[in-house]
């Protein structure tokens, strides 16, 4: 499931604030979402949660007025569902214990390094996650009760062999006439209310649900008090991940109404699909009367068409208006009647297609001529037409513009059909291609296992292969063909379809990753790395890599007592509770952790496993890598960044406001400097483009275009790029800003800061080298 966007407001209580406003500034680091309010003391952190929108509350466990117990109790009794994890340094099972008896919702210790502010991070998102999807579901919920009371149509749910009523609204009584307390008892109770005519359709419709197939059905209920209802039932099984029918859904609606209405329209018109009408023999159709059921093709009723409409031609679409009178002429000049398909515009402004049957007729009372007609709805099938044509049509560019090959063969290896990439390839001229056998494209080597594959496909449904093609330029080229077969071979006798695709890149890659495993295999030798394996039985191997990072001979034999102890003190738990989960649940780890090598020197190390396991037993495999470099590396960037931190609120920077609609940008000393622009003169204000020709070639088009975008949108900006100074040399920046607009929302100025951290960079790349 991917994270939400929304903010995350993060109470952190901690009577050291030092430590607080430190785990603030690293979970803003961890996630940009979060916004950390902190308190020292529980009593400030219920008036911050009263004050503010907290979303979850991370408490320490030992501090001076109240311990976080007491405090997760205080926050309990007013805010029940608010996430809480207690962070604390003095964890035991006691406490955590007592915690989740109270209600914690996470719990976690403290621990060296920064690679715990992730995990909390990763805890606090996670929990405000799953509490704001429990309120959305619980909000859901209510709003879908408040709907299937409100509905006139019975909404029900049962347990997937009908043993178990779990939902329905009150219309079942409405309709039914029958209790809920009854269907309760015996969910399938409702079936003997259904009339004796439908009752065995309506059990066969219960066990193609019970079967996992969906019902729809019309049926006739029978009310206690005598009173016959036609409803119509739509009903869905739930399947679960197996397949297995666990829950059945379903709609049921009262059609009393409109069965009767439909058994007067049959009355009237028959089996007639459509309307009957007659209109004077005019181009502007006037009508003089319309019959049957037009108001399902039109939208308006037969009485609306003669008394409001009057004219026919109102109601067709404007684009067909032109020659239809016309093309009815001609019809009746030529055959004494037309047949016309048209599109008319609907009493809901919906466009439909329509075929209009009519002749012209002498009207028997006034002698004048008259035009009867037949309308009825072709609409769905002239969409059926339209779509066919269109995915034919997509089918056919497709297949011409695939770069793979497409082809279709019968039983024997003839081609029958294929796209254009197959004579690009093959050299082959069209009329040379047809009824070709397909093995023609290949080396003898190959034909064989060509062949089977195509009876592979006819037997059992598919069939791959990768073979040489031999081009038109009598090159080899490696081709994958996947083939699959036709339920019924058509017309042509094509019985298996299928693509084929150039591998070269592929076995390219392949050869290459062979060479990688080769390179990765010298890289222990070369390299600071080291495997090892070990099982439940004790057994330990270590490979020379792994021996020279603890700093032993061959001569020395490891166990798994032995390789622990290499453990610096403070993390040898951390590796134990690792090795035993991993041996017991197979679960895989990956730590950073201190060694004591045999020469008593502290070296960090890298180690991570995954776990393996067969029938016979459980073996964790994995490797160690020295990254005390990287360690220190580490620290070093730790320390940059802090000097970067302190560079800024101690002001050393530069800015910068641009006044967008005279394009005039005042600078200050700092931004001057750095650009290599005399000071002097962006005081008083010089154009954008003064400073925009200063950034380096390769970043000036980025950086333009993030200017553009936040002034479109009036929003912030932030962007590293490089700047020529007045010296020539290219340095590192970083700029922040934002656009203010004015009342009408137009960009007014763009103001912002800058920094040099061209020594970052540079200790980044370092730090990324190392890594």
């Amino acid at each position: 499931m991917s994270k939400s966007t929304a903010s995350i407001q993060v109470l952190h209580v901690d009577d050291d604030p030092a430590f607080g406003e430190l785990v603030g500034t690293y979970l803003g680091r961890e996630d940009d979402r979060m916004t950390v309010r902190t308190a020292t003391t529980p009593p400030d952190g219920l008036d911050l949660i009263g004050a503010h929108d907290i979303d979850c509350v991370v408490s320490d466990y030992d501090m001076a007025e109240r311990n976080g117990i007491e405090f997760l109790e205080a926050v309990r009794e007013r805010y029940p569902d608010l996430p809480f994890i207690l962070y604390t340094g003095k964890g035991s099972e006691e406490i955590a214990s007592e915690a989740i008896s109270m209600g914690v919702t996470d719990y976690l210790q403290k621990e060296a390094g920064t690679s715990q502010y992730t995990v909390l991070a990763n805890r606090i998102s996670n929990a405000v996650e799953q509490h704001r999807s429990r309120q959305a579901v619980q909000e859901t919920e209510r709003k879908l009760s408040e709907v299937a009371e409100r509905t006139d149509d019975i909404l029900f749910m049962v347990s997937g062999d009908w043993s178990e009523l779990l939902f329905v609204n009150s219309a079942y009584e409405t309709v039914w006439g029958g209790s809920i307390e009854e269907l309760e008892a015996d969910p399938a109770a409702f079936i003997e209310y259904v009339h004796l005519d439908d009752r065995e359709r309506a059990r066969a419709s219960l066990e193609r649900l019970t079967n996992g197939d969906p019902s729809q059905i019309e049926y006739r209920v029978v009310r206690p008090d005598g009173e016959q209802r036609w409803v119509r039932g739509d009903t869905q099984p739930i399947l679960s991940d197996d397949g297995d029918v666990v829950r059945i859904v379903g709609q049921v609606r009262d059609i009393t109404s409109e069965k009767e209405r439909t058994l007067h329209l049959e009355t009237i018109i028959g089996n007639l699909p459509g309307y009957v009408y007659r209109h004077a023999y005019d181009p502007e159709y006037p009508l003089q009367f319309v019959k049957g059921d037009a108001e399902s093709i039109t939208g308006y009723t037969t009485s609306e068409l003669e008394d409001d409409v009057v004219l026919a031609e109102e109601i067709i679409h404007p684009e067909d208006r032109g020659d239809l009178w016309a093309d009815h002429l001609e019809g009746i000049e030529s055959m004494g009647r037309f047949d016309s398909t048209y599109r008319i515009i609907t009493k809901d402004g919906d466009t439909r297609w329509i075929r209009d049957q009519g002749q012209l007729i002498e009207d028997p009372v006034t002698g004048e001529k008259a035009i009867d007609g037949f309308i009825t709805d072709v609409s769905e099938h002239v969409k059926d037409k339209q779509e066919l044509e269109s995915q034919q049509e997509f089918i056919d560019e497709s297949l011409g513009a695939l770069q793979d090959v497409y082809y279709g063969v019968t039983e024997d290896g003839e081609l029958r059909r294929w796209n254009d990439r197959i004579p690009d390839v093959s050299g082959y001229a069209a009329e040379e291609l047809d009824g070709i056998d397909v093995t023609e494209f290949f080396g003898a080597e190959d034909g064989d296992r060509i062949r089977e594959t195509i009876e592979e496909a006819v037997e059992t449904g598919s069939s791959s292969v990768r073979a040489n093609v031999i081009t038109a330029d009598g090159e080899r080229v490696p081709y994958e063909f996947r083939k699959a077969r036709l339920t019924v071979p058509n017309q042509e006798g094509i019985a298996v379809v299928g693509v084929g695709r150039d591998v070269s890149e592929q076995v390219a890659r392949e050869r290459e990753l062979e060479r990688i495993r080769d390179f990765f295999t010298e890289a222990e030798q070369l390299g600071n790395l080291g495997a090892w394996e070990f099982d439940a039985d004790g057994s330990l191997v270590w490979t020379a890599g792994t021996r020279r990072i603890h700093g032993v001979d061959d001569e020395f034999d490891p166990t798994m007592e032995k390789a622990l102890e290499f453990f610096h003190p403070e993390d040898r738990s951390t590796i134990e509770q690792a090795v035993e989960a991993a041996l017991e649940n197979g679960e895989s780890y990956e730590e950073e952790l201190r060694l004591i090598t045999a020469q008593g020197d502290q070296r960090w190390v890298r180690t991570r496993s995954k776990a393996i396991a067969d029938d016979e037993r459980r073996t964790v495999r994995g490797f160690m890598q020295d990254i005390t470099e990287q360690k220190e590396r580490e620290r070093e960037l730790r320390t940059a960044h802090t000097q970067l931190e302190n560079a800024i609120e101690a002001g050393a920077v530069g800015t910068w406001e641009w006044h967008i609609p005279e394009d005039r940008l005042v600078a200050g000393k700092g931004s001057a400097n750095i650009f290599g622009v005399d000071p002097e003169v962006v005081q008083q204000g010089v154009g954008l483009s003064r400073f925009v020709a200063k950034i380096h070639e390769a970043d000036r088009e980025r950086v333009e275009e993030r200017i553009e975008a936040a002034v479109a949108a009036c929003s912030d900006y932030e962007t590293e790029y490089r700047v020529w100074n007045a010296d020539g040399e290219l340095r590192w920046v970083l700029a922040r800003g934002q656009v203010v607009s004015d009342a009408d929302g137009d960009p007014l100025r763009f103001s912002g800061v800058l920094v040099d951290i061209t020594e970052l960079k540079q200790n980044e790349r370092q730090f990324d080298a190392d890594s």
